[in-house]
């Protein structure tokens, strides 16, 4: 099912599994502008009615208002074509979740360029529907408008990933290069390390400090003499610092997300030290009661939007 609606489209949620967001993939700027701002445009609400048969549409005004400036709006026509003719040929590697086999498939199944009606119509893969679907748990969300800025293929690869880290409330992440560039699918390119610091590490956290909604900190360190390991640090930027901040969206809560939430808020870390702070010596049933009653609140409800989604709230489910 299509949400679109009156909301500017700046404002949907881009929501996928964490094992998409994981996955092997390479694609260019364009390409993935048009995937996830399609994709924003699904229901992913648990038990949401999906066609797979339906198309979801960027028509070229809309492409034009999310990415480009005056001066550059007369590529729009050219870009969309070209990253329509990408996506159809582009593959996706997904590991399950025990790491026992891989899944070679496609994000679109066929893909529509409509020279008359000036959009693109895209038809998502059967395999790749149920990532991007029915999403209980183990998945991340973010605003279109804070990718919208970025212009390097890397820059949007990098952001998701911390983000969905950030989620299963990691700061922090290291690991080896050789594993991080091959979700990059950049096995074999910059063999050195000044060369893969330089002309992806660098631009890209430039990129994601500067237009997006969280501070992110890269080192490469060695093991002997050798490079071998990428460490990571990021957090959420105090909303203050954040540029062309909009309202967080109104949201009103069922009567069965509240309890279920206020658990869940509980047992998170940041927010029962930070937001929200548990009593010494408090039990957690009494704590859990305290945060529940206190998520009744619609103002709480808006003021711990950011908590709530990075424990796997999804707003659409409102």
């Amino acid at each position: 099912m299509d949400i679109s609606t009156s909301k500017e489209l700046s404002e949907h949620l881009v929501s996928q599994s964490n094992r998409v967001i994981e996955a092997r993939y390479d694609l260019d700027k364009n390409a993935q502008r048009l995937l996830f701002a399609c994709i924003s445009k699904i229901d992913s609400r648990p038990d949401s009615d999906f066609d797979v048969t339906q198309g979801y549409i960027l028509t070229v005004e809309e492409a034009k208002k999310l990415y480009y400036k005056d001066t550059d709006a007369k590529n729009v026509y050219r870009d969309l074509k070209k990253a329509t003719n990408e996506l159809y040929e582009a593959r996706i590697h997904l590991k399950s979740a025990d790491g026992r086999f891989e899944r070679k498939t496609r994000w679109v199944s066929a893909c529509d360029y409509d020279n008359k009606k000036n959009q693109v119509v895209l038809y998502f893969s059967p395999q790749i529907v149920p990532y991007l679907t029915d999403l209980k748990n183990n998945f991340t969300s973010y605003k279109l408008r804070y990718i919208t800025e970025l212009k390097l293929r890397y820059s949007i690869r990098i952001y998701q990933l911390i983000l969905s880290w950030y989620g299963r409330n990691d700061k922090y992440k290291k690991m080896e290069i050789i594993d991080f560039k091959t979700m990059l699918e950049l096995d074999g390119k910059y063999a050195k390390h000044t060369d893969f610091n330089n002309r992806v590490i660098k631009p890209a956290v430039k990129e994601i400090n500067e237009f997006t909604d969280f501070e992110l900190k890269v080192e490469l360190t060695k093991r002997g003499r050798a490079y071998r390991f990428i460490e990571l640090w990021f957090n959420p930027k105090e909303s203050e610092n954040i540029k062309d901040v909009n309202p967080t969206p109104l949201l009103q809560m069922t009567a069965k997300q509240i309890p279920m939430f206020a658990y869940k808020l509980a047992e998170d870390e940041i927010f029962n030290t930070q937001k929200f702070k548990a009593n010494t010596g408090e039990a957690m049933k009494d704590y859990v009661y305290r945060v529940h009653k206190a998520l009744e609140n619609e103002e709480n409800q808006q003021a711990w939007y950011e908590d709530l989604i990075r424990v796997g709230f999804n707003p659409l489910s409102c």
